[in-house]
């Protein structure tokens, strides 16, 4: 959940209220401009995708001076080649008005910009300019930096440690540190790299709102907000959904020991719907469905072995899902726990995604605890 203060919970709650956004524009860390006006925001967030924030805004400008902000050049304000926009929702209701940091993000692409000029004193000045723009969260540069050479982990007593020499950017521990398994070498894909240091720690890697990287924890943490239907709740409606897509009731671990010989482990499920086979021996209804995992971390069978039994319970959750559209509310981030209350019951889910634009409602999805 992003930082916020205990009224704005209260104006949230209440619903009633206008949102806007606006961004700073940064540059190698200076700020060239504050506060700027834009439209027809998207931004989406996705706690499964490699790079998990996205999105696209319009910028309406006009210039004092007559000057146009339409990007034409690498070194323009609003080009796609290290401009970084900081993008704020602000919340008013009242004579009370709070700013929202939602992310900061790379401009990565510019797919449309129009000046409209008109003739002043015999010169052509931009009345105003109309811009598109298209970013991601700063883990997408990351992506493209991949390695020169094959690369090892420097120091494997601190996976933290690693983690900052990897990303080359500010890090939040929000996990506690574990040493590195086993030296291992990366051959290109700096952010194959940093997945698996995650992994190490337990969970995935997660860009906060202020441009750090943290490590978002696997286990459900405490839920931070409960959201109800009715009029004391800001749940405008809810939609079940239930898939056999991503089950399965079979893990096999592949690895490669320190002496290069390859070990396997093994997890499956025995009883239940989800069973591998029925006591006979025969095959299932639901047949063999196997999810398969490989790690350079993993060094000797017991490893593998622990492995695959970790990952079986979270392979074979039932994948019980639910759209949930909800006022507007800029404090959400993909992998907050919250309660549902949905009729009698009091559910706990995961918010796996997120789809805001500019309008007073946004939509998401969360995974239901225990399918």
């Amino acid at each position: 959940m992003r930082q916020h203060s205990a009224q704005l919970r209260e104006v949230l709650a209440l619903g009633s209220f206008d949102h806007e956004y606006t961004f700073d524009l940064y540059y190698d860390r200076e700020r060239r401009r504050a506060d700027m006006p834009v439209e027809d925001v998207k931004l989406n967030e996705d706690a499964t995708g490699t790079i998990q924030q996205s999105g696209s805004l319009t910028v309406l400008w006009t210039d004092e001076f007559g000057a146009s902000l339409s990007p034409s050049g690498i070194g323009d304000e609003l080009a796609p080649f290290g401009a970084v926009i900081h993008l704020f929702s602000t919340i008013t209701a009242g004579s009370f008005r709070e700013r929202v940091l939602m992310g900061q993000y790379e401009i990565t692409n510019v797919p449309a910009a129009l000046d409209e000029q008109a003739v002043f004193q015999g010169q052509n000045i931009t009345i105003n300019s109309v811009v598109d723009i298209e970013f991601k969260e700063l883990l997408n540069s990351v992506e493209q930096d991949r390695f020169d050479a094959p690369y090892a982990p420097r120091d494997l007593s601190s996976t933290w440690a690693e983690l900052a020499r990897v990303v080359g950017m500010p890090i939040v521990r929000s996990l506690p540190d574990a040493p590195i398994s086993r030296s291992v070498v990366y051959e290109e894909s700096r952010i194959d790299a940093i997945y698996d240091l995650a992994e190490q720690v337990g969970g995935v890697p997660h860009i906060t709102p202020e441009g750090a990287l943290a490590v978002r924890p696997d286990a459900w943490p405490a839920p931070v907000d409960t959201l109800e239907r009715g009029n004391k709740g800001t749940v405008v409606e809810v939609q079940g959904a239930l898939s056999s897509d991503g089950v399965s009731n079979r893990v096999v671990i592949r690895g490669r020991s320190d002496e290069q010989e390859s070990i396997l482990g093994i997890a499956e499920i025995t009883e239940g719907p989800l069973r591998v086979r029925n006591a006979d021996g025969s095959q299932s209804p639901f047949r063999r469905r196997t999810r398969y995992f490989s790690s350079e971390y993993v060094t000797n069978n017991d490893q593998g072995a622990a492995w695959a039994r970790k990952q079986l319970p979270v392979v074979s959750r039932l994948s019980v899902t639910l759209d949930v559209t909800e006022f507007f509310n800029p404090l959400r981030e993909r992998g907050d726990v919250l309660r549902l209350r949905r009729g009698e019951d009091l559910l706990l889910v995961r918010i796996l995604d997120i789809r805001r634009d500019s309008g007073p409602e946004m939509d998401m999805t969360v995974e239901v605890a225990g399918g």
